[in-house]
């Protein structure tokens, strides 16, 4: 398979995935009340927000898996 094909997706990938691991540890910090208090409503949107980051980077690091064995 040519090896430009997946090129850019996978530069993308890359280039998501950093900033995401960046959100992912504030909003741990957010959530562990590093940086202050947080009311309950906040701390469960915290929650969401960490899981659906986690998610985002789980499907990134699968997509570049998935690139690596083509």
């Amino acid at each position: 398979m040519n090896p430009d094909v997946h090129s850019e997706p996978s530069k993308v990938a890359h280039d998501l995935k950093t900033p995401l691991t960046s959100i992912q540890m504030l909003l741990h910090l957010l959530h562990e009340q590093k940086v202050g208090p947080l009311n309950e409503r906040q701390k469960m949107m915290v929650g969401q927000a960490m899981n659906d980051c986690t998610r985002l980077v789980e499907k990134i690091q699968k997509h570049l898996e998935s690139q690596e064995d083509d």
